[in-house]
């Protein structure tokens, strides 16, 4: 029931750019469906679980504003609204905090990389310092609930991940319903619902996406993550892969390239190094040709006039931009010219550069680049050391940014990171409390007793767990 009234809202959100819908009913729609849900996730999981699942739902709608309208006119999203409640809600909660080194540091250079945020928005220039304190908002709520999450995680576990996971998988799977839905209604309808554009090669079926690169790759990912759930499952593996087919399909309509070739790319990457014998990798390799003989198939459909060779050499000018980057990096390499896209594009004479962490050298320059991509990385490694099916995601996501601008405006990359520090390492029942202290005692004396941890009364220590 969730699924149909998400897809209903979906399809609301996208009348709504074409046709006159109130505001007020749009927001209203919303806030029943987020209330509806929550009382449904909440029952089968716990209030943490159930706000996070709440957020891998809203990221379809949230480059719309709350009311239906451009995110730009009222930078308000159900993504930053969930968001905020999900910090408020971990710091409410009543426990230890206990983190091991690496972990310390990684919070320590969070909550520094936050402070530092300021120089770069101070040294933005007047004409366009609104749109820097819209950047220097987006990238403080990243920073914030990512700290929060580092200090109050380890608190859900495997079962609830994968009940996160499966939504945030659906939910990228009804999306792509909702491109494909928007493709026939104008194809063989003559309507226009969503976003569309027109360009002299093809045109971009975006749906609600105010970023059609950042569509293909969400999409990308939510594919990925279901490949990843049907490869673990033990039954129905037929029927469920049904999701990542459509979720493709749906990103390849997009008409962008990004999602697709960096998916491609790291699912061969993922056969050869997660899949376990020949036959297995041979079977996995198989279905990944098909898989891309089919999304370029769909490709062309929507972009005729490019060839195969067009989609993988074709760097869209991008070279110029990066030399473009460079040379301003090169004059302000320590502090950067300050937030702000359409100032550095005004000032490159061009678009700003689709590499995310080049931008962010001109931005802010190179001490704060290397802080706040260092703890993607350190977010990778945790991800990877604990096994977790986002390291992937995380991968594929930073790889897709190399060919796009703006990581942290992609919304998806905080909610992947969220997950990793949230995670529980020890426990793996699911947890009906969100409290440490609904555990058995006996429950809770084993967990102080693992190594790196000591009893303690309330406050933070520091503890080290080279596992970690």
């Amino acid at each position: 029931m969730i699924n149909v009234l998400y897809f209903a809202l979906l399809i609301v959100h996208a009348v709504s750019v074409t046709f006159s819908i109130p505001g007020f009913g749009i927001l209203g729609a919303s806030a029943l469906f987020f209330f509806y849900s929550y009382k449904k996730f909440k029952v089968r999981s716990n209030k943490t679980t159930a706000i996070v699942q709440l957020m891998c739902y809203s990221i379809p709608i949230s480059w719309r504003n709350i009311f239906g309208g451009e995110y730009g006119d009222l930078p308000i999203s159900w993504f930053y609204i969930l968001g905020a409640i999900l910090a408020i809600h971990l710091i409410s909660i009543r426990n230890d905090i206990k983190l091991s080194s690496s972990r310390f540091a990684t919070a320590f250079i969070v909550f520094a990389v936050t402070l530092y945020s300021v120089i770069p928005l101070l040294n933005t220039n007047s004409t366009f310092f609104s749109q820097g304190v819209g950047q220097f908002i987006i990238l403080t709520f990243h920073n914030i609930i990512i700290l929060v999450a580092i200090m109050k995680g380890n608190i859900l576990s495997k079962e609830n991940m994968t009940m996160i996971e499966k939504s945030y998988a659906t939910a990228g799977f009804i999306a792509a319903i909702g491109i494909i839905t928007q493709y026939i209604v104008f194809k063989f309808g003559g309507t226009t619902i969503g976003l569309l554009d027109y360009y002299l090669n093809r045109q971009s079926f975006r749906f609600l996406f105010s970023d059609v690169s950042h569509a293909t790759l969400y999409l990308a990912t939510t594919a990925f993550l279901s490949i990843q759930l049907m490869s673990k499952a033990e039954h129905g593996k037929l029927r469920l892969a049904i999701i990542p087919l459509v979720t493709l399909i749906g990103a390849a309509i997009t008409s962008a390239r990004t999602g697709l070739v960096v998916f491609f790319a790291v699912y061969m990457l993922y056969i050869f190094i997660e899949q376990k014998g020949f036959s297995k990798k041979l079977r996995a390799m198989i279905l990944g040709v098909v898989g891309l003989y089919g999304a370029y198939s769909l490709f062309r459909i929507v972009r005729p006039q490019t060839d195969l060779a067009a989609i993988l050499t074709d760097s869209s000018s991008r070279g110029v931009g990066y030399e473009a980057a460079l040379n301003l990096f090169y004059q302000h390499p320590w502090l950067g010219y300050g937030f702000s896209k359409d100032y550095l594009a005004q000032t490159m004479n061009q678009p700003i550069p689709h590499l995310s962490f080049l931008q962010y050298m001109v931005h802010g320059g190179i001490v704060y680049t290397l802080m706040i991509f260092g703890v993607i990385f350190m977010a990778f490694i945790f991800a990877r050391r604990y096994r977790m099916n986002v390291s992937w995601l995380i991968l594929l996501t930073v790889l897709g940014t190399c060919l796009i601008p703006d990581i942290f405006s992609t919304r998806y990359i905080t909610l992947l990171m969220l997950l990793v520090f949230l995670k529980s390492r020890e426990i793996d029942e699911p947890l009906r409390s969100d409290s440490p202290n609904s555990l058995p005692s006996s429950r809770i004396a084993g967990r102080n007793n693992l190594p790196g941890r000591i009893p303690t009364s309330n406050g933070i220590r520091v503890v080290k767990d080279h596992r970690l």
